[in-house]
């Protein structure tokens, strides 16, 4: 797994990030989607990385859910979320948020396991 930051802002910070998982946006899912991830210069949004928060923390949990409790329904779903989003939302834990979904814990969701591919334009095959 490959975590990345693309930080951008006025020379003297302060800077507006975004973090990706394998060439991935990460996203807390269950989070704010308007908030954004701001660091006085590049080593302070480096060090939250180490710690496991920003961004990192995205994929602390992750599950399957369907739009429908039929557990045989085709529209799976795959969800990641910080441990502070699902405390917010009243879950106790992964497992929790899981079952209320009618879905299991996962390691990843799969749109974090590849990394984005680059095709390129000439026929196939070579």
């Amino acid at each position: 797994m490959s975590f990345s930051a693309d930080c951008e802002g006025p020379p003297r910070g302060p800077y507006d990030c975004n973090f990706d998982l394998n060439g991935v946006a990460l996203t807390d899912d269950l989070g704010d989607p308007g908030s954004g991830s701001y660091f006085s210069d590049c080593a302070s949004a480096a060090t939250a990385m180490a710690n496991g928060q920003a961004g990192v923390n995205d994929v602390d949990c992750c599950f399957t859910g369907h739009h429908s409790p039929d557990a045989g329904s085709s529209n799976e779903l795959c969800y990641c979320v910080s441990e502070q989003s699902l405390s917010a939302q009243g879950f106790a834990n992964c497992s929790a948020a899981a079952s209320f979904a009618h879905g299991d814990v996962v390691s990843l969701c799969p749109k974090y396991l590849q990394p984005l591919t680059t095709y390129s334009s000439s026929p196939w095959p070579p």
